[in-house]
């Protein structure tokens, strides 16, 4: 499983006394930090990076019959943020694949369910995923 949750509870096992550096995007999820602190972990945190979406072609507005891949929760924070109100009506809805269920989860957020949810959570998988539909 590739969440930050699983990744912090398979750090607990192997990090023993070291001190972890947490590099991270400023809009990433936190799951792992109670895992972390239960276990005792010592960790600090880097915001690395900052995701922000900004539309390439102003008038290209994904519509019925589109596919949009999805490769992180922040993704499609910033596919709403660029898009806000564009489906208000549920008229010109595209299709969405989302790379794992934290993603698929925050779509549904925003009222809509993804036609593909990667069972590898991967650009490998997202992509093997769409290849099959």
């Amino acid at each position: 499983e590739y969440t930050s949750m699983h990744l912090a509870e398979e750090l607990t096992k192997r990090i023993d006394n070291r001190r972890l550096l947490i590099v991270r995007a400023e809009a990433g999820s936190e799951d792992m930090y109670p895992v972390l602190d239960d276990a005792g972990a010592k960790y600090d945190v880097v915001t690395l990076y900052r995701s922000y979406g900004e539309l390439m072609d102003k008038g290209r507005i994904p519509g019925q019959g589109d596919l949009v891949a999805l490769a992180s929760a922040s993704g499609v924070r910033s596919f709403f943020e660029i898009f806000r109100g564009a489906y208000d009506s549920n008229i010109n809805i595209p299709e969405f694949a989302c790379i794992g269920d934290s993603t698929a989860s925050e779509l549904r957020k925003n009222g809509l369910e993804p036609l593909i949810i990667s069972k590898v959570h991967s650009a490998e998988g997202l992509a093997s995923a769409l290849a099959v539909k």
